[in-house]
């Protein structure tokens, strides 16, 4: 061999390596509903230095979006993908000519075709300016380097601490020629949030200025300025043609921090050297799944940039020397651990996370350390923490799931007592209805909105729970939990099929599956249908079996009906009723492998859901990226598997679209799946290797020493035999848990009289039941039963002595009877009712019933919004006056327009007070009228006015509030009124819903009359 050939052959070695970071394309889902950035990163880094295009509206969340045609400038914090817009600190902007202080002003045309992304770098040429400007990131920092144009003489740049969302404090300080510090406080989706900054110009600073509202600005006669509205310029020399860089270090900690991280992470201004070593970190972490794609579908961009998706979050949120700021917003050392931030759990529990657990162990422990400690610090786990924010927003405690996994994968270096601990202290929380669920075994939406969506998630963590508690030995925490995990059967309703939400315990009438309401997160019934996926064989038997389970499956694919309701901008991607463009949807292709002979129709649809959803397009994602979620979604069908029950460690079987995959494990193992005879169209595999592969589905722990999963696709679909299995999971007593009942009469609101239909999903239960007489609605809490005798030896789970004796409710002892047959009633009263079944009882279900007074009649004159009716009609004059919870349902809406009513006091009477109840909360939209008029009439044609009430209250208040606006009369004589109130009209500018028409929301119109 020549020894030129030996000289080649390791460059042609290293030639052959992929440049995984080149595949990315970070501006895949920066336009429609995706919400993400394309800017740099550093993967799970603690800076997102990107462009910013767009103020704080929905689908600007992340700060840019690919229909703006203005770039504001390059801030430092971006959100992946969410929902609610924060972040975008400490914008910098290069500009020539005079300082400009107004972004509009300041903000420069662009062209997408002078622009060039992939990870680890961002690049675009600023029209306005004639700047190119380059980003890319370390860790802490993000370096950007400015190239002005030729003969330009004087460059300058802008920091903006007013960007965005609200300031509550910043302050800015020169320290010399070179460098400038700060920090900015802000309140956004994060109440609080604290970011500290350590600013570095490769450049002398020539000329500085300060600006501050309402003031105007002028050369720095300081060194420094504090206070809620800061921005400042700098001048350069740029006429040496010499590229202008700043680096820019952030901490949560401290000024200090920032600039120590500045100092460990320093690129020397080498951007060339640092785009380098960030793409070095992208490909390391990228290459940890290699894929083979065929080369009719050349999925490579989208199965890279998806993986990227789920790197750039959660980030690191801790200083170089391990400080960090806790929840408690004070300042903790991580020991042991490296502290994140971002944890979208409602989103990432499904398959973000199962992904990671596998590629990142590692990471994952930090992330567990970090949510461990969140409760340590802050008191509980987190539900979407930003920023050492508990933002609360989603539902559930879904960092359970997150914790049971990794644990059941042998990622175990966290306290796992305390862990349990910590899920145990929230899972027995008054947050969010979570007492009442487990008092009543349900929740209804009298009590808590979505009370549907967080019952079911409510169940699944409880199942996790028990699975953990089991893991650690502590069984009869583990039985608890498992009976709470099956909760869910208390709202689900045979003569539906659905999930249905209840009031109280009265059905949700009229029910409406499609229909997307305060009953649902985000979604509606068929949605919510299949949410259950810890106990899939329950539920299979609730539905009646296999057969009728994949009847229903196969519904929600195929059904024509289509969304009603209130606008969900997050439900997107529809087939039939199916939405891929949000969570609640995501594992339902993939339960035909649990339905006898039905799983051929996975691959069809996976196939589908890939191909049609997943674009290499600016616009290439169906839905909100919620951090990582909708891509690890893909990664996972890719790879011909899904993790259907998150915590399970098993995965069900789908149909791989790549040509072979290796999976890179911690362990130095390997997964490897082949594909061979691939079908273009769809893939319809069969197993060549069975080794790893049980009734549609794979146990993580015969993968995780390293395998090879070998698949023969064919080109029609085929059926593999699945054992059906309708009985609970081995692991629950099933005669531990007795379900609730319920009502199959919904009229609680009567005149004359009403009858009380009483069930039992299970038949062989029996029902008890009392009654507890109200003479007024009113005083429904003085008639509050006391549960203590009843389920005084509840813990042991033995009923009490003979069944009988129960309280004594205002001085009269009430005993429970067997429902044998309809109960009639004729005055306002409590139903209480339980089940028993082997000496096992069930939680006590409550419904008050109220006698509405014939002493009037209303008509309501104006349009109701439908999705808020309160019952119609008699809503207004029933003497139920609705709470700040305006979700449970006892709220009536003029939506856009105002309100007018007619009531008729059925013969002229002297009216002496009338007094009409509204509710503002202008976080909802909702806001009060700024004026009620008050008419009267004796034939109902001719009216006066007789009272204007005007509102005092402030309608920037975002206090959630309850206004009655009253009227005292001394000679009013009237047989008909007539209610006018005006609409609060469309939301203003200083508002995030902005243009959109506003609520007027009013609950009881009481008339006192002689």
């Amino acid at each position: 061999m020549s020894k030129f050939l030996l000289l080649i052959l390791p460059f042609m070695a290293k030639a052959q390596i992929r440049d995984y970071s080149k595949l990315v394309n970070p501006l895949v889902g920066t336009a429609a509903h995706g919400h993400t950035y394309p800017g740099a990163t550093s993967p799970f880094g603690m800076v997102q230095l990107s462009p910013d295009t767009r103020m704080a509206d929905w689908d600007g969340s992340s700060g840019y979006h690919y229909s703006d045609s203005l770039i504001y400038g390059f801030s430092h914090t971006h959100l992946s993908g969410t929902g609610v817009p924060d972040y975008c600190d400490i914008l910098l902007q290069p500009t020539t000519g005079n300082y400009q202080w107004n972004n509009y002003e300041y903000a420069s045309a662009y062209s997408h075709n002078n622009e060039k992304a992939y990870a680890g770098y961002y690049n675009v040429y600023l029209d306005k300016y004639n700047v190119d400007v380059a980003l890319t990131t370390t860790a802490h920092t993000g370096l950007h380097q400015y190239t002005f144009a030729k003969n330009t003489r004087e460059g300058n740049v802008l920091l903006d601490l007013i960007h965005r969302d609200i300031v509550l404090d910043s302050y800015i300080q020169i320290v010399d020629e070179y460098t400038v510090q700060g920090y900015r406080y802000s309140n956004s989706w994060a109440s609080k949030q604290k970011l500290f900054f350590y600013l570095k110009f490769n450049s002398k600073i020539k000329r500085k200025a300060i600006h501050l509202t309402d003031t105007t600005s002028q050369l720095l006669s300081t060194t420094s300025a504090k206070g809620k509205a800061i921005q400042a310029a700098f001048t350069f020399d740029v006429s040496n043609g010499v590229p202008l860089q700043v680096q820019v270090a952030i901490s949560g900690v401290s000024m200090a921090g920032a600039k120590l991280n500045y100092e460990k992470e320093n690129a020397q201004f080498n951007f060339k050297k640092t785009v380098a070593t960030n793409v070095k970190n992208w490909n390391t972490q990228l290459q940890k799944i290699e894929i083979t794609s065929h080369q009719f579908n050349n999925i490579d961009t989208i199965f890279y940039t998806a993986l990227y998706h789920t790197m750039v979050v959660p980030n690191l949120y801790q200083d170089v020397d391990g400080q960090y700021r806790g929840t408690d917003d004070k300042i903790h050392k991580a020991n042991g651990f490296t502290n994140y931030t971002v944890f979208s759990l409602w989103d990432t529990y499904r398959a973000y996370h199962p992904l990671m657990s596998i590629i990142n162990p590692a990471i994952t422990n930090d992330w567990v350390n970090t949510f461990v400690h969140q409760y340590t610090n802050g008191g509980m786990l987190p539900v979407w923490e930003l920023s050492a924010n508990e933002t609360y927003c989603m539902i559930a405690y879904h960092s359970v799931p997150v914790i049971l996994d990794a644990y059941k994968k042998g990622i175990t270096k966290f306290d796992a007592n305390l862990a349990l601990e910590a899920m145990l202290a929230y899972s027995c929380s008054a947050k969010f209805g979570i007492s009442d669920y487990a008092k009543t075994g349900y929740l209804s939406n009298d009590v808590e909105a979505e009370s549907v969506s967080k019952t079911l998630e409510y169940a699944y963590d409880d199942w996790c729970i028990a699975e953990f508690a089991k893991l650690l030995g502590k069984q009869s925490i583990a039985k608890e939990y498992y009976k709470r995990s099956l909760n869910f059967i208390n709202l689900y309703n045979p003569a539906t099929a659905f999930f249905q939400g209840k009031n109280n315990a009265s059905w949700l009438q009229p029910f409406t599956p499609t229909e997307v309401n305060n009953y649902y997160t985000e979604g509606n019934a068929w949605h919510y249908r299949f949410a259950v996926p810890h106990q899939i064989p329950t539920l299979i038997k609730l539905m009646g079996g296999a057969q009728m389970y994949e009847q229903y499956l196969t519904e929600i694919f195929t059904t024509n009906q289509t969304l009603t309701g209130r606008e969900q901008a997050d439900v997107t991607g529809l087939i039939g009723q199916y939405a891929h463009g949000n969570e609640p949807s995501h594992h339902i292709a993939y339960l035909y492998a649990f339905a006898n002979m039905a799983n051929n129709k996975t691959p069809y649809y996976v196939n589908k859901i890939c191909n049609e959803f997943y674009k290499n397009t600016h616009d290439g994602l169906i839905g909100n990226e919620d951090c990582g979620q909708m891509s690890a979604w893909y990664i996972w069908s890719v790879l011909g598997m899904y993790p259907t029950n998150p915590a399970s460690n098993e995965f069900t079987v789908g149909s791989p679209q790549i040509k072979q995959a290796i999976i890179h494990i911690a362990n130095g193992k390997k997964i490897i799946i082949n594909v061979s005879k691939p079908n273009a169209n769809c893939y319809f595999p069969t197993y060549a290797s069975t080794q790893f592969i049980t009734n549609n589905s794979i146990n993580y722990a015969s993968l995780k020493n390293g395998a090879t999963i070998n698949y023969t696709m064919v080109p029609e679909p085929i059926a593999t035999k699945v054992t059906e299995v309708t009985e609970y999971k081995k692991d629950v007593i099933d005669t531990n848990f007795v379900a609730t009942p319920y009502l199959t009469s919904t009229q609680y609101k009567f005149r004359d009289s009403t009858t009380i239909h009483i069930a039992s999903i299970d038949s062989t239960a029996t029902i008890r039941y009392c009654i507890a007489q109200k003479e007024d609605p009113n005083t429904k809490q003085n008639n509050e039963i006391n549960t203590t005798t009843l389920f005084k030896n509840n813990a042991t789970n033995t009923a009490p002595i003979n069944n009988e004796l129960v309280n004594v409710i205002k001085g009269t002892t009430n005993y429970y009877a067997n429902y044998t047959q309809p109960i009639t009633i004729s005055n306002s009263c409590v139903l209480y009712m339980y089940t028993i079944k082997n000496n096992k009882l069930s939680g006590l279900s409550v419904q008050p019933f109220y006698k509405i007074k014939n002493d009037k009649t209303i008509t309501v004159l104006s349009k109701v919004a439908p999705m808020y009716t309160a019952g119609g009609n008699d809503a207004l004059i029933d003497g139920i006056v609705g709470t700040t919870n305006w979700r449970a349902g006892n709220w009536q809406s003029s939506y856009g327009n105002s309100f007018e009513a007619n009531i008729d006091l059925l013969k002229s009477k002297k009216v002496t007070t009338i007094t009409t109840t509204f509710l503002q909360d202008i976080k909802s939209w909702i806001w009060l009228p700024p004026t009620m008029e008050i008419y009267s009439s004796n034939d109902a044609v001719n009216y006066t006015l007789v009272a204007t009430v005007t509102n005092t209250i402030d309608e920037k208040s975002e206090v959630a509030q309850i206004e009655n606006f009253e009227k005292k009369f001394a000679n009013v004589q009237t047989r008909y009124i007539k209610i006018k109130a005006t609409n609060f009209g469309t939301i203003p500018n200083w508002h995030i819903g902005v243009g959109n028409p506003s609520h007027l929301f009013i609950s009881e119109i009481n008339i006192e009359t002689e």
